[in-house]
């Protein structure tokens, strides 16, 4: 199975809500979502983010969402454990981005 992921995270410092934006008639995050869904690699695709205007647009969009854990390695670290524990109440994915590969793997897991 491969699983496609779609990071959409909010906040950009260049092009704030540039998932958002309207091209043509469409969001990239709606142009995304519908590309992995023609996608005939991917068994199935989740977006990840840690805004929740993205969350709710893609919701509507009838996506899986995930939770994206951005900020210092410190704070990702120290929080882990919690948005591990958040990820299986609510029935979701979890990405927490640029940690050290090997160790983010280990911590993942173990959250």
């Amino acid at each position: 199975m491969i699983l496609g992921v779609i990071p959409a995270r909010g906040q950009s410092k260049r092009l704030p809500n540039k998932n958002l934006m309207n091209l043509g008639g469409d969001s990239l995050l709606c142009r995304a979502i519908r590309s992995a869904r023609e996608s005939r690699l991917l068994a199935e695709s989740v977006v990840l983010t840690d805004y929740d205007a993205i969350r709710r647009a893609a919701i509507s969009l009838g996506a899986r969402v995930g939770i994206f854990v951005g900020g210092s390695t410190p704070f990702k670290l120290e929080t882990m454990p919690a948005w591990g524990e958040l990820a299986r109440e609510i029935g979701c994915w979890l990405h927490v981005g640029r940690v050290n590969s090997g160790r983010r793997i280990r911590d993942c897991h173990a959250a």
